[in-house]
């Protein structure tokens, strides 16, 4: 009789995994998004499920050699370099409740202007100042702005505000990986190669 200790291990391993991921999702992103997301998952999309929570959330955000906050910090300016705006709102939304600041997520922002350039920064600022809007005054300072030098004026000349994430990735039922390939939007901030214009 072959001996199964070796794929019961794996078995174990990949629970564990699991467990530690789910633990972390639910404290990153929140019971209410990490539920709905669940509720909506099926047979075409449980697999992936279960990949983004055993290594995304349970090998890659469990590491000890950053804090939650830095890997909050990566995450967004990440994001915002690549263009994944469902993605980025749900970070910067979640970043916020978690206990990030308006100066903080501002701070990210400002390094992405220098380093992934100023067209990316600029469309992450639009959408990190309408999600803070929205998630209200307990995560943001009293007369503070998530743009600087701005008071309730939007940060690009477009007139497009943060896309909604109601469907799209990264939004309750959707795949939430942190910075999983999702689409890029169809803001008309970009031009048909999907490179910033705005």
């Amino acid at each position: 009789m072959p001996d199964d200790t070796a794929g019961y291990a794996a078995a174990a391993g990949r629970e564990a995994a699991r467990a530690a991921g789910m633990a972390v999702r639910r404290k990153v992103l929140g019971d209410k998004h990490v539920d709905a997301a669940i509720a909506k998952s099926d047979s075409f999309t449980a697999d992936f499920q279960d990949l983004i929570t055993r290594y995304a959330w349970g090998e890659i955000w469990n590491r000890p050699g950053l804090d939650e906050p830095v890997r909050r910090y990566l995450t967004i300016a990440m994001l915002a370099c690549l263009g994944r705006d469902e993605e980025l709102a749900m970070h910067v939304r979640a970043a916020a409740e978690g206990g990030v600041t308006a100066d903080e997520i501002k701070e990210v922002l400002l390094q992405v202007a220098i380093y992934g350039g100023v067209p990316a920064a600029n469309r992450a600022f639009a959408i990190a100042q309408q999600v803070l809007r929205d998630a209200g005054e307990e995560h943001a300072a009293p007369g503070t702005s998530a743009v600087p030098g701005t008071s309730g004026t939007s940060a690009t000349p477009s007139t497009s505000a943060a896309p909604s994430t109601s469907g799209a990735p990264g939004s309750p039922g959707a795949p939430d990986a942190p910075g999983s390939p999702g689409g890029r939007g169809t803001d008309s901030a970009r031009d048909g190669a999907g490179r910033d214009t705005g």
